[in-house]
C-alpha cells in the first residue's frame, strides 16, 4: 500500500504510512520519543513537495530507511507494535526554525 501526503490548512496529513516499532528513548531534555521505522517504498516520492528548509519529524536512518520521531505522549501503548497509520501534523514557528511536528497518530 503505498502513503499519500496532503496538505491541510496550518499542517499536513500522512495517510497510508506503515510503521514497525523500533524503541522507545528519552532525550537528553527528559523528553521521551517513540522512534518507527516507515516501511513505504514511495514517502520519498511523497515528501518531495515539502520545504528542504522546514523541520520534519523523520530523518533518514541507517540503510536508507526513514525513521519517524515521535514525542510519546502523542502514542497509545498499544500503537508500540506499529502497523498501517494516520499521521496529522501541525506547523510551527520557533524563533528562525519553521517546520512540521506530530500532533496525533492513529495506528490500525
Amino acid at each position: 500500500m503505498s502513503c499519500k501526503l496532503k496538505l491541510t490548512t496550518g499542517g499536513l496529513t500522512l495517510k497510508n504510512i506503515n510503521l514497525k516499532y523500533l524503541s522507545t528513548k528519552t532525550d537528553n531534555y527528559g523528553s521521551e520519543y517513540c522512534y518507527y521505522e516507515i516501511l513505504n517504498d514511495n514517502f520519498k516520492d511523497e515528501i518531495k513537495s515539502i520545504e528542504k528548509e522546514m523541520k520534519v519529524p523523520y530523518f533518514l536512518g541507517k540503510e536508507n530507511k526513514y525513521i519517524l520521531r515521535i514525542k510519546s505522549r502523542y502514542v497509545k501503548d498499544n500503537d508500540k507494535i506499529g502497523g498501517t497509520a494516520l499521521i496529522n501534523m501541525k506547523e510551527f514557528e520557533y524563533n528562525e526554525f519553521c517546520g512540521y511536528y506530530i500532533n496525533s497518530i492513529e495506528i490500525k
